[in-house]
């Protein structure tokens, strides 16, 4: 499989996620919503939780469309060279934005319905956002080492 397949392919993984995370970002926000809704009314006598938790996923699912479209514009740059600032500023963007998808998981913990899935997706994006602010420095230095190269003749 050459680059230009694995790059299309990775494209159209890329947009079919972000379909699919739309369409289950739906149902799940739904029930969630039902269920929160539910206890909101006992415990508070208003739907005050029900619009936290219905906030904090569609926080969630914009983060993930953010991250998948700067993904899908750092696949362009495949194709000549991937070492440029631009990329750097994209990884540092996808880092802090899956640390704050992190943080909307994390906020969940305030809910009286919140899951153990919940938290759980929150530690592996915070994980990922970790590495991607690490990708985004190491990035960072081999562009410094690309541009100190190019001056050299």
């Amino acid at each position: 499989m050459g680059n230009r397949s694995l790059n299309q392919l990775v494209k159209i993984l890329i947009v079919c996620g972000m379909v699919a995370g739309c369409f289950f970002s739906c149902i799940i926000l739904r029930e969630m919503g039902m269920e929160v809704d539910r206890l909101s009314v006992e415990r508070c006598g208003s739907h005050v939780l029900t619009c936290f938790a219905v906030g904090l996923g569609l926080l969630f699912v914009a983060g993930a469309m953010v991250i998948a479209v700067t993904l899908l514009q750092m696949m362009r740059s495949l194709d000549q060279d991937p070492f440029v600032m631009k990329n750097v500023r994209a990884l540092r963007r996808m880092g802090f934005v899956a640390l704050g998808m992190a943080a909307c998981c994390l906020l969940l913990l305030l809910l009286p319905a919140n899951t153990i899935m919940a938290q759980l997706v929150g530690a592996a994006v915070g994980m990922c956002g970790l590495f991607s602010l690490v990708l985004a420095q190491v990035f960072e230095r081999a562009v410094a080492c690309k541009q100190e190269n190019d001056l050299t003749v």
